[in-house]
């Protein structure tokens, strides 16, 4: 009777625990979530990110201020890539082809996105680290849903400022993971968050809405049809903006992107009106990505990308097949 006692007494403590862990770790990726947006520094990161099937890395420069960002990559594969942020513009340039993309609206983590990250995903404490010489949190956010990619986090301990992640699919492959080497507290000139005048004066421009959310019935009168949505989408998912998209097959004709999100990942599902990829050559329809997942319904093409897993999205398309 002694040792049921005492078995049972093990089993709540190890639950009480359990709990105490999510609390701390809820508590902490909310206090990064505040932290994260009012971050002031320069630092020294390592990304490491997927070229088909394999890891590659690449030295980058960072600075932030308050919803500013820019990130200046130093070292192969992405040498003299640069991405500048601001209040008003989002900017990527590169510089083999000279090609600068700008996006109208610079994008910000909203409240409401942060309460579906916790909604979707439970914090856990996996422990302590030091990263840039600096003592942080190790929290993984773990799915809530079966399938759902999912990503683990180093935050600072004193700021709360995100030292390092690894972003992992829903088949628990590493896709990407970024980590601080150095971080120093300095102030960063506001000019420095938008593309010098001999960028703008030498690159080819190309503009995008991508980040102005349109609602599905006015993207379908922009591109000249009328957008199908799949009946299926996972759980915990839910609606985020249609865009206006450039068919690739060259054919110049608008195409459609409706976008999903569960706070913390994204899937889209991008549509052309026509029989795209039927004696086209054309990268919408025939990406090697084992991200996409291809569908045809009628004369229209379909695209799902997404890190969730392959299971998830075949059953997206395939409820798309199933309404006709």
């Amino acid at each position: 009777m002694g040792a049921l006692v005492l078995v049972g007494g093990a089993a709540v403590w190890r639950v009480r625990a359990i709990n105490r862990n999510e609390q701390d770790a809820a508590l902490i990726v909310r206090r990064w979530f505040a932290a994260q947006p009012q971050a002031s520094y320069t630092s020294s990161e390592i990304a490491r990110f997927r070229v088909g099937n394999k890891l590659v890395e690449s030295e980058a420069l960072v600075a932030r201020r308050p919803h500013m960002h820019r990130i200046h990559y130093i070292t192969p594969p992405l040498s003299g890539v640069t991405i500048w942020q601001n209040n008003e513009k989002t900017y990527n340039f590169d510089p083999k082809g000279r090609q600068l993309e700008i996006f109208d609206k610079s994008r910000h983590h909203h409240v409401e996105e942060e309460a579906l990250v916790l909604r979707n995903y439970q914090p856990r404490l996996e422990g302590l680290d030091t990263i840039a010489g600096r003592p942080a949190y190790c929290i993984r956010l773990a799915p809530q849903h079966p399938g759902d990619a999912w990503e683990r986090v180093w935050i600072d301990r004193e700021t709360y400022f995100r030292l390092g992640d690894e972003d992992y699919d829903g088949d628990s492959r590493l896709l990407r993971a970024t980590r601080f080497t150095r971080i120093s507290f300095d102030s960063v000139d506001p000019d420095q968050f938008r593309p010098p005048q001999y960028v703008m004066s030498l690159a080819r421009r190309t503009y995008s809405d991508e980040a102005q959310s349109k609602s599905v019935v006015q993207v379908s009168q922009a591109i000249g049809f009328p957008i199908k949505l799949p009946p299926y989408v996972p759980p915990g998912y839910r609606y985020h903006g249609a865009y206006t998209y450039p068919c690739q097959c060259g054919c110049e004709k608008p195409a459609a992107q409706v976008r999903w999100t569960n706070g913390l990942k994204t899937i889209s599902m991008f549509e052309c009106g026509h029989p795209c990829g039927r004696g086209a050559a054309c990268s919408f329809t025939a990406s090697p990505r084992s991200a996409s997942i291809q569908a045809s319904v009628g004369d229209e093409s379909f695209l799902f990308v997404g890190e969730i897993s392959r299971a998830e999205r075949e059953k997206m398309a395939r409820s798309l097949k199933s309404r006709g």
